[in-house]
């Protein structure tokens, strides 16, 4: 079964990330660097791209605990600059969304209690400062929906503090428990799982503008029995991390690279495109097909 191959790619090669299961990686367009006082310093975040534009650079930020859609849903140390600091020139007609957004993330913060985290707060209580990092932020040509990450002063992210990482898993485990669905026979492993209603997107589909669903339940038509969402293909929330980590590692661009694990040369992989038709292969004993 395809689904149950590829979480055991997972659970073979990317262990480490299924372990970071509050956390994802994500295109950061600046780092906004903050003094103890709050005092902001924009940065862009970007690597060279051969011959295209620069890219922003991937990192480690805050997985959202519920499906944010039209929701209001708060991050904290990364999010869209209009999530983190409010509405400016990039509002649009989101100006509401986003003044509440920021609110919520200001308050999150807040009721966290975790030291990093303050810089943060005294910016979003210093008007000067705050109106500071939205100027900087529209210069550096920032629209709603980039990512920024915050950062002391001198460069570490907020993300990667230790005391942070160990509320956000608490805080998004108590978040996320609201989400999943009755206790159901997983379809893939057999096991009495705790449904995930709606599974993680796949990144680096060919062809696609953004990330794409590959179990998606999203009318009535395709629902049975009155069950609701993914409960129609039940499994485990770490099952569905599981295979989208899998197939986001398979198609990450490039041929025949060889998989992480403790067993030597054990997976090796590649990705061929026809078309419209992506095939997607991975093999045990490398040494076979060399």
């Amino acid at each position: 079964m395809f689904i149950a191959a590829l979480a055991r790619y997972a659970d073979e090669y990317l262990r480490d990330q299924l372990a970071a299961y509050a956390f994802e990686e994500r295109p950061i367009r600046f780092v906004v660097l903050l003094d103890d006082d709050g005092k902001p310093t924009v940065r862009d975040h970007v690597e060279p791209d051969g011959k295209k534009k620069p890219k922003a650079k991937a990192e480690v930020i805050c997985r959202a605990p519920k499906p944010r859609g039209s929701r209001i849903v708060p991050l904290a140390g990364a999010d869209n600059v209009a999530y983190l600091f409010g509405a400016h020139s990039w509002s649009g007609k989101q100006h509401d969304r986003n003044e509440r957004s920021s609110r919520a993330t200001y308050e999150l913060a807040k009721s966290s209690g975790v030291a990093v985290l303050q810089p943060y707060l005294n910016l979003m209580e210093n008007e000067k400062y705050l109106k500071s990092v939205r100027d900087q932020l529209e210069k550096g040509g920032a629209q709603a929906d980039m990512l920024a990450a915050l950062a002391d002063a001198d460069g570490n992210f907020v993300v990667n503090d230790p005391e942070f990482k160990e509320w956000w898993v608490s805080y998004y485990d108590k978040q996320h428990a609201e989400t999943l669905g009755p206790p159901m026979q997983s379809c893939i492993t057999g096991e009495l799982v705790r449904t995930a209603r709606t599974h993680p997107r796949v990144a680096n589909v060919p062809g696609a503008n953004s990330r794409s669903a590959l179990v998606s339940f999203n009318a009535s038509a395709f629902c049975h029995h009155g069950w609701e969402q993914s409960e129609n293909s039940p499994m485990s929330v770490r099952t569905a991390a599981a295979y989208v980590a899998a197939l986001n590692d398979l198609m990450i661009p490039g041929v025949h690279r060889l998989g992480d694990s403790d067993v030597e040369c054990r997976t090796r992989f590649s990705m061929k495109q026809d078309e419209e038709v992506t095939y997607l292969f991975w093999m045990d004993v490398p040494s076979e097909v060399d």
